[in-house]
């Protein structure tokens, strides 16, 4: 089973992070939650994994993977 991990949970001012022709990649919401045996299962889900696994070896200046949030009274 594939497994995300979250490395930064705090908010970084970009002016620290970006600089002319850098090269990022953004991975947005990819979440176990959504992989085929999570609680908001997507078939086949998990297929995505490999490829963005690969996509970060690539020698991207910086990496950022996002997650949503919300509050457990949240209605979506």
């Amino acid at each position: 089973m594939a497994k995300i991990e979250i490395i930064l949970k705090k908010t970084v001012p970009l002016e620290r992070i970006l600089r002319d022709n850098m090269k990022a990649l953004i991975i947005i919401d990819v979440q176990n939650d959504f992989m085929p045996t999570g609680s908001l299962p997507v078939k086949e889900g998990d297929q995505i994994i490999p490829f963005i696994n690969a996509e970060m070896q690539k020698g991207y200046d910086l990496v950022v993977a996002t997650q949503d949030w919300h509050p457990a009274t949240h209605k979506s």
